[in-house]
């Protein structure tokens, strides 16, 4: 299975266009609705495989613990959707760091935070990125 993303079926129903996701679809079709508070899990994490027997009722808890453990959440870095720095200015950061730059005037040549720059250099964030 090639595709990395979910699948979503439009329809039109009494003149709206309707979407649903596949996976949504097919596990209402052979087992009812969802019940309130559940979620359908891929369970190996193939969001084009949409069979039923690759398919399972999650809480939302244990569905974002599946995709961390899988590895499909990954939100370190530029991974993560609302990142401002990349790897390369990171590692500026922490040469400027080394160097006696407060965090402070490294903030403002960053437009980030001062925490932010605290974060990286206490290891809290962009950890991964080393020289």
């Amino acid at each position: 299975y090639k595709i990395k993303r979910y699948i979503q079926i439009s329809f039109r129903y009494t003149g709206k266009i309707m979407r649903i996701y596949a996976h949504r679809l097919i596990w209402i079709y052979f087992n009812g609705n969802i019940p309130k508070g559940l979620e359908i899990n891929h369970k190996q994490g193939i969001k084009g495989d949409n069979r039923l027997s690759k398919l399972e009722l999650t809480s939302h808890k244990e569905n974002i613990h599946h995709a961390y453990k899988t590895g499909l959440a990954n939100s370190t870095g530029e991974n993560h959707g609302m990142h401002k720095l990349t790897e390369k200015k990171v590692l500026k950061v922490k040469r400027l760091l080394k160097e006696g730059t407060t965090q402070q005037k490294i903030a403002e040549m960053f437009d980030v935070s001062r925490m932010t720059i605290t974060d990286i250099n206490t290891g809290r964030t962009w950890s991964h990125v080393v020289e």
